[in-house]
């Protein structure tokens, strides 16, 4: 047995061990439908990755679509429109719950706190890459 795209099989291994906290959650609560449906979806997602890593038709389709240069310059623009969209949610979500909240130590306050703290984070992240490609292309 050959690993023909290690990637796709460390996702397998990630699953399978979400999948057993998952199983042990759901031996420690005793039965309930939420610990359930999230060990059928690691499950899964564990046997879809482990089977696209060993098959070698499989991996090689992952591997050219992962190098095609359409494909990744489409990563980049959605994951970059990502963060931009999580960056406003949380500033705007943040202003809305600081308004909100007439008290400065009430819950509301705290959580806005938060999502200001998500946004510097973001915005950290977001300038340090620029810099770091700014810098190297």
């Amino acid at each position: 047995m050959k690993i023909y795209h290690k990637k796709n099989f460390a996702a397998g291994i990630a699953a399978v061990i979400a999948g057993i906290v998952s199983l042990l959650q759901l031996v420690r609560d005793g039965f309930n439908l939420y610990n359930l449906v999230w060990c059928g979806m690691f499950s899964y997602l564990a046997c879809t990755a482990f089977e696209r890593s060993l098959s070698r038709e499989l991996s090689r389709e992952d591997l050219i679509n992962e190098r095609d240069e359409r494909n990744r310059l489409l990563r980049m623009k959605s994951n970059s429109l990502t963060l931009d969209i999580t960056m406003y949610t949380a500033a705007i979500a943040g202003f809305i719950l600081d308004f909100l909240d007439r008290d400065a130590n009430g819950p509301m306050s705290h959580i806005a706190l938060g999502l200001f703290l998500v946004w510097l984070f973001a915005f950290f992240v977001k300038s340090t890459t620029r810099r770091y490609y700014d810098k190297h292309l």
